[in-house]
């Protein structure tokens, strides 16, 4: 669907939701909250148009499909809603454009995120590509990257990130804001172009902890003594922050065993597969 069809389909859409009142709005918030889906799409699509605006002011300013934009944008009103209050003196719109800007920019970060690697990770690069015509492997399966690995006698993680870092470029004078989360945006990139591979396999790792490791506790003594986001942290120290923070005698034997523990579950991780040989190693 090209720009100009999909802002007229949602202009339709929005021509039968007409602009809510002040009245109207705080009745149909209301239901909305408690649960009404019919409520929710109706403030949701009375104020489309505003979002369509926005939409298409980020398009033109950073080429991101309309469609995507709309739909991070649509995402945002839903989150808003959540928090929104109708008994204060606020409209909706007014409130949603925070969270409707901050799904906009994620969805901007991602789409133009790219790492260059490093002239060690393109030597490696080039190899992969040399290997892969010989032995007519394809390098974008997890099979194909798993010979690979084994021909080359490197991890296979290592030929996954170095792939991964190899992401075109189409601008990398683009200039994408950094969203309140603190994602990294195109222009901050820059600062960690020269080991992009490494910097991809942290953020995998990071992702993996946080997605397979439930108790934050946990999470927190993993990523001190892999040294993630701080410098390597000995358990002796990391017993006597966790002590400090839950107001708990926490002893390193005790950190050792969450650790080692943490180390199985990772291993088995399916939001970790590919890193196996680095959790063993660990």
């Amino acid at each position: 669907m090209s720009f100009e069809q999909l802002s007229h389909s949602l202009c339709s859409l929005a021509d039968s939701y007409k602009l809510l009142s002040r009245e109207e709005e705080i009745k149909i918030a209301r239901m909305a909250i408690s649960g009404d889906k019919n409520a929710k799409e109706t403030l949701i699509y009375s104020n489309i148009r505003f979002v369509i605006k926005i939409a298409r002011n980020y398009k033109a300013k950073y080429n991101i499909a309309l469609e995507d934009l709309i739909q991070a944008a649509l995402l945002g009103m839903t989150k808003a809603l959540e928090k929104f209050n109708p008994e204060k003196n606020i409209r909706f719109i007014t409130f949603a454009v925070f969270y409707i800007k901050d799904e906009i920019l994620k969805e901007c970060n991602y789409m133009a995120r790219t790492i260059k690697l490093s002239e060690g990770g393109i030597n490696k690069f080039r190899r992969i590509k040399e290997i892969s015509k010989i032995y007519s492997i394809d390098i974008n399966t997890a099979e194909g990257q798993k010979k690979l690995a084994e021909k080359m006698t490197i991890p296979f993680w290592q030929i996954k990130n170095i792939l991964q870092a190899n992401t075109p470029v189409e601008s990398i004078d683009a200039n994408i804001e950094n969203d309140k989360n603190g994602n990294l945006s195109l222009k901050n990139t820059l600062y960690v172009e020269s080991n992009a591979e490494n910097f991809i396999f942290i953020e995998d790792l990071k992702n993996g902890i946080k997605n397979a490791i439930k108790d934050k506790n946990d999470r927190l003594i993993v990523k001190m003594k892999l040294g993630l986001d701080c410098n390597k942290i000995s358990e002796r120290e990391i017993a006597k922050y966790l002590t400090k923070i839950n107001n708990k005698k926490i002893s390193h034997t005790t950190v050792n065993n969450r650790y080692n523990r943490c180390i199985e579950i990772l291993k088995h991780s399916r939001f970790m597969q590919g890193y196996e040989d680095f959790f063993y190693a660990a």
